[in-house]
């Protein structure tokens, strides 16, 4: 309103925008109102001038063998986009998609990831701090629930395995041990009406999340690169304009696209220490998504980004 106000005092005036992703195809309005491109700073530059760190991806939910992804429409994906949805709108969203909303959030699938994430996680332990992106927000409290499970049950393992190999091997397992007993892990999820009845419908304890975050400063924690926390789950909140250097790895089981997508997996490309790369961990299926949105961007990100065989 304030920009349409303007032009029309100053009719000659030439429009600028700045905008931190590529246009994408579905989006000519932007286009429209200020033209074409000007000047473009791309992935590729800005991993040359040493702005960003490299992205990696890896498909590890293609590995899992009870993992076999339902064919996600345009309808889902539109409405898996508002994934900060009340309880109204997410009960809609189950009934209107309810075979592909049930395969994505059955138990065995979501254990089955949980594994997987404290297996790999666990493995790269050194590498710096991790996000799993979840469908929404009770998904995010039951992942935590599962993963805090098959969590203990490593260290059990890790403890057993400390007695039998060589003393640089011991002191190594002794270490991450150590790790792995102080990582702290976290929901960040925005509060809504009726939560606590609608997390109870699910068995679940939102109460104790809640109190969490309001009464610890989750945010500051995260950023803190020496600071415990080192594990939160999302679905919405801090996917965009959040920046946490010592991010690595990101783990998405939430299908995304175009700018949100572009988005999320930026949060982990940022330069920290000696962080060589930031990793998206795939559980859902972007790989196309990714593709397309490497696809529109520019000349250089599509050569270098956009190859199937890369992504």
């Amino acid at each position: 309103l304030y920009a349409d106000n303007m032009m029309k005092l100053l009719p000659t005036a030439a429009r600028i925008g700045f905008t931190g992703t590529p246009l994408l195809s579905y989006d000519n309005i932007t286009e429209r109102t200020f033209g074409g491109y000007i000047s473009v700073y791309d992935f590729k530059r800005a991993v040359e001038d040493g702005a960003t760190v490299p992205l990696y991806y890896e498909n590890r939910g293609a590995k899992l063998d009870d993992l076999q992804n339902p064919e996600i429409t345009d309808e889902i994906l539109d409405a898996i986009e508002a994934a900060d949805l009340d309880s109204a709108q997410q009960e809609k969203l189950e009934k209107e998609f309810e075979k592909s909303i049930h395969i994505l959030t059955a138990e065995p699938r979501l254990r089955s990831i949980a594994k997987d994430f404290v297996r790999h996680y666990s493995d790269v332990w050194t590498s710096g701090k991790a996000m799993l992106v979840c469908l929404n927000k009770v998904t995010c409290v039951r992942m935590y629930d599962y993963v805090q499970e098959y969590w203990k049950e490593e260290i059990k393992h890790l403890k057993k395995q400390i007695k039998g190999p060589t003393q640089q091997e011991a002191q190594e397992l002794e270490r991450k041990l150590k790790w792995m007993e102080e990582t702290d892990m976290a929901v960040v999820i925005s509060q809504e009406q009726n939560e606590i009845q609608t997390f109870k419908a699910w068995g679940l304890d939102i109460e104790t999340h809640r109190r969490k975050m309001v009464k610890r400063d989750l945010d500051k924690e995260f950023k803190e690169a020496d600071n415990p926390l080192r594990i939160v789950f999302v679905c919405a909140m801090w996917l965009t304009g959040f920046d946490v250097p010592s991010l690595a790895t990101m783990y998405v089981y939430k299908q995304m696209r175009g700018y949100n997508l572009m988005q999320a997996i930026a949060r982990v490309n940022r330069v920290f220490g000696d962080k060589e790369g930031g990793l998206v961990v795939d559980y859902v299926g972007l790989a196309s998504a990714l593709q397309q949105a490497m696809n529109e961007s520019t000349a250089r990100d599509k050569q270098t980004y956009g190859d199937p065989d890369i992504a």
